[in-house]
């Protein structure tokens, strides 16, 4: 009678699937221990993949505020050199009417010193020249008045028009070879240049 009411006594089958669930399950939970701990070490590294990816995304941020920095001063840059460009351009346009104005003043000043000091010799012409040229010999035995060749020592009462005439050279020539001096500002024992004949 016991036997009727037990069927599993004579039939091994449900034993069978009862082990084997048993080491499905046991199988189970091994391979879902094991996939915790993937879980986890996937976990732990996209946490450290997100702490690499914030801090590249601050290295990136900064990167950007320093271009944007540089950008800034390049074009600081660009606008001082087209200013620089515009004073270039005044400073030459200036210094040319400057010196059209030291002409102009020149030219009024030799004009007012012959005013001034009444007739002198004419210039000397090319064809004058070489006579002055062979007399240049004799006139530095006169030594008096120049120091050495192509100098000249101012003497009391001496201005550019007479020492252009003593010397026999256009008054012009000699303002241009002294340049640099104010013919109204002669000083006794100070040297000139002579201009070359």
């Amino acid at each position: 009678m016991e036997d009727e009411n037990n069927p599993t006594a004579g039939n091994p089958i449900p034993l069978a699937l009862s082990i084997l669930a048993l080491v499905l399950a046991a199988s189970g939970l091994y391979f879902g221990l094991n996939a915790k701990k993937a879980v986890n070490s996937v976990d732990a590294s996209l946490a450290t993949g997100s702490s690499s990816m914030l801090r590249l995304e601050q290295k990136i941020k900064r990167f950007e505020a320093d271009l944007a920095s540089q950008n800034l001063y390049i074009s600081q840059l660009k606008e001082n050199q087209e200013q620089l460009r515009l004073y270039q351009t005044q400073a030459n346009q200036l210094a040319k009417q400057a010196v059209a104005g030291v002409q102009a003043n020149r030219a009024e000043f030799v004009k007012l010193v012959q005013q001034l000091n009444g007739p002198t010799e004419p210039a000397v012409t090319q064809e004058q020249q070489s006579v002055v040229t062979d007399a240049s010999a004799s006139a530095e035995q006169l030594g008096s008045n120049s120091n050495r060749a192509g100098r000249y020592t101012i003497q009391p009462g001496d201005n550019f028009a007479k020492i252009a005439a003593s010397q026999r050279v256009s008054l012009q020539s000699l303002l241009d070879a002294n340049s640099a001096v104010d013919p109204r500002r002669l000083q006794i024992g100070q040297e000139i240049q002579l201009p070359a004949n």
